[in-house]
């Protein structure tokens, strides 16, 4: 009876082992678990704050490159404005000219008209003369 004691405290006590064993294996699997889900969990974190980065400096990038045309655009605005002012000045000159041109021209018929007209009435008065003579 004693030895059959013995023989199940043992067993019983071999059992216990065993469990404790398990458990401890059981611990550390769910300690190993935990440890690797917080890896990727970090690693998670990392690909996110990555991301973001990557997507701000794209549109930082974007903002640049939207200033640089703006800036471009307002420059090609300003030469057209200026080619434009340069054309208008460029052609009121040129009408100034013409009008310039036009009043000389009349001034000279005006003048060439007074010198016939004069030529005329010295004639007139030269054949008066002859005639009176």
């Amino acid at each position: 009876e004693l030895l059959r004691q013995e023989e199940l405290a043992a067993k019983q006590h071999a059992e216990e082992e065993e469990e404790a064993e398990r458990l401890r294996q059981e611990e550390l699997a769910a300690k190993q678990r935990a440890e690797e889900e917080e890896r990727a969990e970090l690693l998670r974190q990392e690909e996110l704050a990555a991301k973001q980065r990557a997507a701000e400096e794209e549109q930082a990038e974007r903002l640049r490159q939207e200033e640089i045309a703006a800036k471009q655009r307002a420059e090609e605005e300003e030469q057209a404005e200026l080619l434009r002012q340069e054309e208008l000045a460029a052609k009121q000159r040129a009408e100034e000219e013409e009008e310039a041109e036009r009043l000389r021209q009349e001034e000279l018929a005006a003048k060439q008209r007074a010198e016939e007209e004069q030529a005329e009435l010295l004639r007139q008065e030269d054949l008066a003369a002859k005639q009176r003579a």
